[in-house]
């Protein structure tokens, strides 16, 4: 495979995937992957395509996009250096959900159904902690399928820029930036609402200092009032 840097091999050994596996067992898994290089823009694979391989971002990023059946597009997540995805192809009996397309240049180490299945006989904690995350991704979309059932725009906007925050967040001095391009169309796909409902909330809060918004840029400028908002307890 060809060569990684030194601070991508930091990255992986820290992976979520790796979690408490020896340094011998994460050359081992490595060494049967391939190496791929996706320019920005690009598309790694297709909504409802085969799911053949699963990835791990050494660097750049990757935002999962899913069509609903009326043709809706939504924003399910962005991922990072050292997350996973597509762990679905070790079970060789789905589609990819969604589409992923590289929101920057990204290297990616990758594994086919067969040789993830392999490695997990092989070592056991690698299946564990698949298993873990992919638990980890079902109660998230069970989260935002009840909030989208039951929660008023106001707090499922607020949890959807939190969980973004998590994703893509980098600090700074007048608070948590949005390291990506963002629409509010993006926001209002994410939350399942209107454009015009996303805007009026957003310069409300805009106006109460809780967030700076640019044409394709969001500042969290205080994420603890947005938590509880997220929680109802605004006050």
């Amino acid at each position: 495979m060809a060569k990684i840097s030194a601070s991508e091999a930091k990255i992986i050994e820290a992976a979520p995937l790796f979690r408490d596996l020896t340094r011998q067992q994460i050359d081992d898994i490595v060494a049967a992957a391939n190496l791929l290089k996706i320019k920005k823009n690009g598309i790694l694979f297709h909504q409802s395509d085969p799911a053949h391989s699963t990835f791990v971002i050494i660097n750049g990023r990757v935002k999962l996009t899913q069509l609903t059946a009326d043709g809706a597009q939504t924003l399910l997540r962005v991922v990072g250096p050292g997350q996973i995805l597509a762990v679905v192809s070790a079970l060789e009996v789905m589609n990819y959900p969604a589409t992923a397309t590289a929101e920057r240049d990204s290297r990616l180490l990758s594994w086919d159904g067969k040789t993830l299945d392999r490695l997990f006989f092989k070592h056991p904690g690698l299946s564990r902690n698949a298993l873990a995350i992919l638990s980890a991704r079902m109660r998230e979309m069970q989260e935002r399928f009840g909030e989208l059932a039951s929660q008023r725009t106001e707090r499922r906007l607020a949890r959807a820029l939190l969980r973004l925050a998590d994703q893509v967040g980098k600090k700074e001095s007048d608070g948590v930036v949005l390291d990506m391009a963002l629409s509010r169309q993006d926001l209002a796909e994410m939350i399942g609402t209107t454009l015009f409902s996303v805007s009026r909330i957003l310069t409300d809060w805009q106006a109460r200092k809780l967030v700076n918004i640019g044409r394709r840029k969001v500042i969290l400028r205080d994420p603890e009032r947005l938590a509880h908002i997220a929680e109802e307890l605004a006050h």
